[in-house]
């Protein structure tokens, strides 16, 4: 589910020294790309969960946060500028909320699988994320398991 995603994703974040203020960011981030998984997948023809599973990844080194919600589907293309839904919609804004809590974001797709993306910059080394590690290593705080 959506919230033991955020709660596991808070759990790790922390145990890896990650600041209160990147946490929140993190795990509200996670939570909107899970929910536009669920979304994605709630459009296509009917699927197994075991066979299908969302999953997460998040990565660090001492440069850059990169969070990765991987699930089975064809993509889909992200707009130059998101339109935002009408005041009284009940969805819409996840997609405008990861533009505006992270750097960077994107859409990856190839084998029936898709990846959406961000990445928060760092500019430097936080508490404890990716200590002595290389840039593009995994940081101990390295999530990628089935949520959904």
């Amino acid at each position: 589910s959506v919230g033991r995603a955020r709660q596991r994703v808070a759990r790790v974040a922390r145990q890896v020294c990650l600041p209160d203020d990147l946490v929140e960011s993190l795990t509200l981030l996670v939570s909107e790309l899970i929910t536009n998984a669920v979304y994605q997948l709630r459009r296509q023809p009917p699927r197994t969960l075991r066979s299908d599973p969302i999953q997460v990844r998040i990565v660090s080194d001492a440069q850059v946060l990169r969070i990765e919600v991987h699930n089975p589907g064809p993509g889909f293309a992200l707009p130059d500028r998101p339109e935002m839904p009408a005041p009284g919609a009940e969805s819409g804004r996840g997609l405008a909320l990861v533009r505006v809590l992270g750097d960077r974001m994107g859409v990856q797709t190839g084998s029936g699988a898709v990846c959406v993306w961000c990445e928060i910059d760092l500019g430097g080394n936080p508490t404890g994320a990716g200590v002595g590690q290389p840039p593009g290593a995994v940081a101990a705080g390295d999530l990628m398991a089935p949520v959904w």
